[in-house]
């Protein structure tokens, strides 16, 4: 299983905290992260996938993230999401002892660094809080270039005083079992995935750029070529080069969006080296060339 960085979301300004507006409408495979998130969604529904099991979420619903935790999206048909990423640094200061009495239960095991244990929690939000969430939001979103730590430090403390009400008075959304979901065709595949899939997967992600065959994937996990391919289809519904080919294409999208490189560059750091390939390629998954993709950021 992948697990993100706060490198791979923070841009180089922000030392303690980032957000990003995005919008999910094909499976988003199972990935656990180093740093804390806070996700709102603004619209549409999803099966949301967790240890705990699977929720359905959809416009209103806040989840908070821990560290070391994991989850899985099935959009329906898509949802949109603000997330605002947190470092542990950041964390650590938020669930500071001497906050403890003002920072309800739910909100401080979630995204306390040191004792989260991979905790996921969702709730069902009021307009209200929904609207004082997004003015917080849209402070951290101000485009008026780089912030000191103290002003990083001050929006946080914004933040927390708009989730501590929010939290106390919303409804906590419960999971159910996945085996209670695993014929409905919201979550088609969302489960957690076997131990040999979920190491071919980790496998994918931290060497994207590898030139994978099928045969070195599953030696890499120690089994042969046709189990790999009945479990791994069986778990995530596809194959694994097939599954390979859209985390290259997710990759090169996000690199594409934070990112000043070359396409061809962005290309070969997601192991399509040849330009006009990984142009096919990017296209066949976002229906839009990478030119044109990233024309349309601006």
């Amino acid at each position: 299983m992948h697990t993100m960085t706060e490198a791979e979301v923070l841009p180089p300004t922000a030392q303690l905290l980032g957000m990003e507006d995005v919008e999910h409408a094909r499976p988003i495979c199972a990935h656990s992260h180093d740093f804390g998130v806070i996700s709102l969604a603004r619209a549409g529904h999803a099966s949301h996938q967790t240890e705990k099991g699977l929720a359905r979420v959809g416009a209103g619903t806040l989840t908070l993230l821990g560290p070391s935790s994991w989850h899985a999206y099935e959009p329906d048909p898509v949802i949109e999401l603000t997330n605002l990423y947190m470092t542990r640094a950041l964390l650590a200061v938020g669930t500071s002892r001497h906050l403890t009495t003002e920072v309800p239960a739910p909100l401080r095991d979630a995204l306390d660094p040191e004792n989260s244990q991979g905790s996921v929690i969702s709730f069902a939000l009021t307009e209200p809080d929904v609207t004082a969430l997004k003015r917080v939001f849209a402070q951290v979103r101000g485009d008026d270039g780089p912030r000191s730590i103290f002003s990083q430090l001050a929006l946080y403390y914004q933040l927390l005083d708009a989730l501590v009400p929010a939290v106390t008075a919303a409804p906590m959304l419960m999971a159910s079992s996945s085996a209670d979901h695993q014929h409905s065709p919201l979550a088609p595949g969302l489960r957690k995935y076997g131990e040999h899939v979920t190491h071919a997967i980790a496998l994918l992600h931290d060497r994207i750029d590898h030139p994978w065959t099928l045969g070195e994937l599953a030696a890499g996990v120690s089994i042969s070529s046709s189990q790999l391919v009945r479990t791994f289809r069986a778990d995530t519904g596809s194959a694994p080069i097939a599954y390979l080919q859209s985390i290259r294409a997710e990759r090169m999208a996000y690199l594409l969006r934070t990112t000043d490189l070359s396409i061809a560059a962005v290309g070969r750091a997601v192991g399509w080296p040849d330009p006009s390939y990984a142009s096919r390629r990017f296209n066949a998954h976002w229906r839009l060339s990478p030119s044109a993709y990233r024309r349309g950021l601006s």
